[in-house]
């Protein structure tokens, strides 16, 4: 009977407690991100990967990471229960973190060298990622255009799936663009 009262009290209680206050206390969960990644030679571009995102790209032979958030997204990402080194250490997959992003960590070059850098390790898979694979595939076109040679305005097209293109400024004004590189 005791533990019957006891039930009843919790239930009470928290029914009584809004919905928000209890919420509050799950951190949130990460969504998959892995549907949308796209992949373009050895780089898969993608937004912030989950846990199991990170499995299933080890197990189709990533076996190296860029994140180009920043700090501070990194917090946001380890309140919601992942911690995103740990992990990769865990699966055997080497993690490289160069912010790219806001005043603290402007437009430079170093995610760029650190991409490159990556791919001439070895022959295998890079996941290459941010918050929402924008920045991601910027480092990405980067390092085609400045280590490959290869045209912007072609590069800038096959990132349409990222939103890398069109150019706002196709879209604004509805005049087909190009861009062209200064050699």
């Amino acid at each position: 009977m005791r533990h019957l009262l006891a039930t009843c009290l919790l239930i009470c209680v928290c029914a009584a407690l809004p919905a928000r206050d209890l919420m509050a206390q799950a951190p949130p969960s990460l969504p998959s991100v892995a549907a949308e990644a796209l992949q373009q030679d050895r780089v898969i571009l993608a937004a912030q990967p989950n846990a199991d995102d990170f499995r299933r790209w080890h197990a189709m032979g990533v076996r190296h990471v860029l994140n180009v958030r920043t700090p501070a997204e990194m917090e946001r990402v380890s309140a919601a229960g992942l911690d995103e080194a740990a992990l990769l250490a865990e699966l055997g997959i080497s993690y490289t973190q160069v912010p790219l992003g806001g005043d603290a960590f402007p437009m430079r070059q170093a995610p760029v060298d650190a991409l490159r850098d990556l791919l001439g390790k070895d022959d295998a898979l890079v996941l290459l990622h941010c918050a929402s694979a924008s920045r991601a595939g910027q480092v990405w076109a980067a390092h085609q255009v400045r280590d490959l040679g290869r045209e912007p305005t072609a590069v800038y097209r096959e990132l349409e799936p990222v939103g890398l293109w069109p150019l706002p400024l196709e879209q604004l004004s509805g005049i087909p663009m190009g861009i062209e590189a200064q050699r």
